[in-house]
């Protein structure tokens, strides 16, 4: 769930389920790949709001470079399926 004033965004809602793929788990990585089906619901401030079904593809990887210091990166992209242009992309890097 997000809420973003800035983005027009009153609430952005995705839930559906999936499957995965751990490639890697060890204590200094990790490396993980995901794919599923979601619904979404995209409340705005302003503009159109939407909703329909989106695709999801995701990894996630983890890597410890020292015991004080890791690096995270995750990424999922929803690509719509079905009627409408909407597509969302996230990506959070730590």
């Amino acid at each position: 769930m997000l809420n973003d004033k800035f983005n027009d965004t009153k609430l952005r809602t995705f839930v559906g389920p999936g499957v995965g793929y751990q490639l890697w788990d060890d204590p200094i990585k990790s490396l993980l790949f995901e794919a599923g089906l979601s619904y979404f619901n995209w409340n705005r401030y302003e503009g159109q709001d939407e909703d329909g079904i989106a695709a999801r593809l995701g990894f996630d990887f983890r890597y410890n470079i020292f015991k004080w210091l890791t690096f995270t990166d995750r990424y999922v992209f929803y690509p719509t399926i079905g009627e409408g242009e909407c597509t969302f992309g996230e990506m959070r890097l730590h």
